[in-house]
């Protein structure tokens, strides 16, 4: 999981670059139309990266969860 960060925090700095361009519904204006283009950016920097780091606490949160359910079991079977 370590190994992936450089490049998810690759990804969302070129996807930070990228989203402003997109439009927001069929026929709309993109993010551009309303702020600056480095405002934009910096936004989607730092909305990317909020739900990338929300996103890894709880991936690990759910790893150490069956860690330890596989260690309980292991001591268990042990016991009997």
């Amino acid at each position: 999981m370590k190994k992936r960060i450089p490049l998810s925090v690759l990804g969302c700095t070129a996807a930070s670059f990228i989203i402003p361009f997109i439009p927001s519904r069929r026929g709309g204006n993109g993010l551009i139309e309303y702020i600056d283009y480095p405002y934009a950016v910096l936004f989607n920097i730092v909305l990317l990266f909020a739900i990338y780091c929300i996103g890894y606490i709880i991936s690990t949160d759910r790893i150490k969860t069956k860690m330890r359910q596989l260690e309980l079991k292991k001591h268990l079977e042990e016991k009997l």
